[in-house]
């Protein structure tokens, strides 16, 4: 199986927008696109195989995590910057970037907050998003 690099999935997942879906995202800050962690987010994570062990965007979370390194675990929460989530964050952040000509630059630790909060306040809203 060959997996995209990170620019690769960014392209393709931006040839798949409507002109409606970018103009929508235009409309966005950065730190809005959280909400779509679990929609755009879950089909990045699981379209471009961020779950496999083998995938070079991803295999030294799971390295890390099955030797026991926990230097990115803090209060629990797992901020590895190769985690899946973090990668489909770094990917959704620049779909962003390309969308509106714009950049944003957070860490990882900013990045995993955000996607934590953005949970949080799915949760409480009972919300769903997609592009």
């Amino acid at each position: 199986m060959k997996f995209l690099c990170q620019r690769e999935i960014v392209d393709d997942v931006i040839s798949k927008m409507t002109v409606e879906d970018k103009l929508e995202l235009s409309k966005l800050a950065a730190k809005d696109m959280i909400k779509f962690h679990h929609g755009v987010g879950t089909f990045i994570r699981n379209e471009y195989k961020l779950w496999d062990r083998n995938n070079p965007l991803t295999a030294i979370w799971f390295i890390d995590n099955e030797s026991g390194n926990e230097k990115y675990i803090k209060n629990g929460v797992d901020y590895h910057p190769n985690h899946p989530d973090a990668v489909s964050m770094d990917i959704l952040l620049e779909i962003w970037e390309v969308v509106t000509g714009n950049k944003e630059h957070l860490t990882p630790e900013q990045l995993r907050e955000e996607v934590l909060n953005g949970i949080k306040f799915e949760i409480n809203q009972g919300k769903r998003y997609k592009i």
